[in-house]
């Protein structure tokens, strides 16, 4: 019999928690990597974003704009730095650090 916290569910070691088979992992890798190029080509140029890539990137001790995307992409930001593509994509000249999207996230991230 288990112990009571164990009752329902037994504990997986941690080491076997992490393994996916490679198949998995290599068939999501295209096309997370072409989607996050894709956000990464249409955001690059933008000042805006510019500073969340480089507050980011420096959250992994980096300078690297590409980083700091896996990172908004991951973590806690991911629902609002999606909000924030979002509305820089479907109106790119209206896209300010004065959108509620953008806020919200610098607080965050900031």
């Amino acid at each position: 019999m288990l112990p009571k916290q164990q009752k329902h569910k037994q504990l997986i070691p941690f080491s076997l928690q992490l393994r996916i088979p490679q198949t998995e992992t290599s068939a999501r890798r295209p096309s997370a990597s072409k989607a996050m190029d894709f956000v990464y080509d249409q955001t690059k140029e933008n000042l805006f974003f510019q500073k969340l890539y480089d507050s980011a990137a420096g959250k992994m001790l980096s300078q690297d704009r590409e980083i700091g995307l896996a990172v908004l992409y991951s973590y806690d930001y991911m629902l609002l730095f999606h909000n924030c593509f979002v509305e820089y994509y479907r109106n790119p000249l209206e896209f300010n650090d004065e959108k509620d999207c953008f806020i919200q996230l610098s607080k965050k991230l900031f």
